[in-house]
């Protein structure tokens, strides 16, 4: 650990390196959300992208997963005016606008998981995850997955909210996300900053690690303090660092500091 507390990056890299983080979920990386041309192409695609390849070249194509919006919805429901506002988009599905973009399919040996709503948690993303195949799921065996991809205020967003309440860990890959504007971004990002521990966002592997361990810790019989102590030495992270991903920073201001066990 610095003298300021921090961790050093490199460490922290070799902590996402050396664990298991579960399953990479690139949401509709697609030529209608990255295309230019498009009406619905994301501003912010093309850094978004990088840090998507970044991603699964880590976690490696037997552990990533696309998914596509498709136009297939019952047209007599409110998605027919949703498509009566989007005229453009009112295709085949087959059109070229829904293809991957140049460079995802090889990505994942995986079929493409192809859904027409806007969040993509349903049954085929769930029994692709599987119950024993989440990769580092915790006590509850509950799917661990990072999300990136395409928009962070709209179909990541509407993923990752029904992935929570079914109980799995989620963590959202802030650089790997690409959203509709900068503020719609923001404002996606701090609705989803509001759910941990089931959520955490960031842009590497020190959150998810940091809830791993404290979730290993309690289920040891550790304290909820003691636990964030414990997970704090071992990562050589700040004590505050991990208590705001795990959302016990008001806990640790109400303690004070008599709790903090000296490191061994």
């Amino acid at each position: 650990m610095t003298a300021d507390g921090a961790a050093d990056s490199a460490h922290v890299e070799l902590i996402g390196a050396a664990e298991d983080p579960g399953w990479l979920v690139i949401i509709d990386a697609q030529r209608i959300f990255a295309d230019p041309a498009s009406e619905w192409a994301s501003p912010f695609w093309p850094g978004a992208w990088a840090r998507i390849r970044e991603l699964a070249d880590q976690f490696g194509p037997e552990r990533t997963l696309l998914t596509r919006w498709l136009p297939t919805a019952d047209r007599s429901t409110s998605w027919g005016a949703y498509f009566a506002a989007w005229p453009f988009a009112d295709v085949p599905a087959d059109n070229a606008l829904y293809e991957l973009v140049d460079g995802a399919r090889e990505l994942s040996v995986h079929p493409t998981i192809d859904e027409p709503t806007f969040g993509k948690w349903g049954p085929q993303l769930q029994a692709a995850l599987g119950a024993d195949g989440a990769g580092g799921a915790g006590a509850t065996g509950a799917p661990r997955f990072t999300v990136a991809g395409v928009s962070t205020d709209c179909c990541v967003i509407s993923t990752v909210l029904p992935a929570a309440d079914a109980g799995a860990w989620v963590h959202v890959d802030e650089a790997g996300c690409a959203a509709s504007s900068a503020e719609n971004g923001e404002a996606a990002l701090a609705v989803m900053r509001l759910f941990p521990p089931q959520v955490s966002v960031g842009q590497g592997a020190a959150e998810e690690q940091i809830r791993r361990h404290y979730e290993e810790c309690r289920s040891d019989g550790a304290g909820a303090l003691e636990a964030l102590h414990a997970t704090a030495i071992h990562l050589e992270l700040s004590l505050e660092d991990c208590a705001t991903v795990l959302g016990m920073s008001g806990e640790v201001r109400r303690a004070g500091g008599s709790w903090r066990i000296p490191p061994a």
